[in-house]
Order: C-alpha cells, then structure tokens, then sequence
C-alpha cells in the first residue's frame, strides 16, 4: 500500500463526518375537556428543547445517555401556550396542554 492512498484512506475513515439519526421517544397522553396531558417517558434527559406552539404542534429533543431524542407532534387543534406548563424531571418530561377548545379531541388515535 503506498503512502498517499493510506493517508487518504485515514482521513475519509476517521475525519469524515458521521451522520446519527435521532430516535424517537415514548409518549404516553391522556385527555380531559379542558387539558392534554403528554409524559415523554425519558431518564436523565439534557439539554430538553420543548416548543409548544399555539397551532397544535410539539416539538421536543434532547439527548438521554448517548441518544438523540425527537419528537415533532401534531395535534388536531389549537392550545394555549401560555397557559400550558412543562415539568422535566429524573424519570421523565411532563406537559400539561390547555386546550382552547373545551371537549374538542387533540389527539387522534
């Protein structure tokens, strides 16, 4: 093997860059008239992104171990954002979504 192949051989194999695909988290969700309730089920989660955006969307990443964590949630109607909390702790990531419709189902099965 000559030197100039072995050279560039080392720098595709070890300084190319490696593209990681992001897994995809337990959700668990219940509903009630005024209130969605999502618990993304994930231990020791840093660096949590959560965006809850007043169209009905959910959008969540975070690394848990060595993962990838996200979600990108879309639900069939509109939530208030401001009136909507989250609670991140060791076991898991809570939120607790108002609706701005009473008894209109958020999610669908």
């Amino acid at each position: 093997i000559n030197a100039e192949y072995m050279g560039h051989f080392l720098s595709v194999y070890f300084f190319s860059p490696r593209v990681t695909m992001a897994k995809l988290p337990e959700v668990r969700w219940a509903e009630r008239a005024e209130h969605l309730f999502l618990t993304i089920a994930l231990q020791d989660v840093a660096e949590p992104n959560i965006v809850l955006e007043a169209e009905g969307k959910v959008k969540f990443s975070g690394k848990s171990g060595a993962d990838l964590y996200e979600l990108d949630l879309e639900l069939n109607g509109e939530i208030d954002s401001e009136e909507s909390t989250k609670n991140v702790s060791a076991r898991s990531i809570e939120l607790k979504k108002k609706k701005k419709k009473k008894k209109k189902k958020l999610c669908v099965d």
